[in-house]
């Protein structure tokens, strides 16, 4: 565990995020990093946030992970999937 992860298991922060994103979602969203992320978000309260999870390749699990995460999520596709 490393970084803003750490700093949020010190203190009770609340973020006043507009936008998160999260590239090489597929690997954020693993075993291993998922509580972290799922922290993360949680404390990301701005009532108009909004987040884009970014990934070259998506498992059809992870994909369910990521989209319980989001809001209205919208899933873009570029070539064959």
């Amino acid at each position: 565990m490393g970084g803003l992860a750490v700093i949020l298991t010190y203190i009770d922060i609340q973020f006043s995020v507009r936008h998160l994103i999260l590239d090489e979602a597929d690997r954020m969203l693993d075993a291993e990093f998922l509580p972290q992320i799922q922290e993360i978000v949680a404390s990301c309260t701005h009532p108009n946030s909004q987040k884009a999870l970014l990934s070259a390749t998506l498992p059809a699990g992870v994909e369910k992970i990521a989209m319980a995460m989001l809001r209205d999520p919208i899933r873009v596709v570029v070539g064959l999937k």
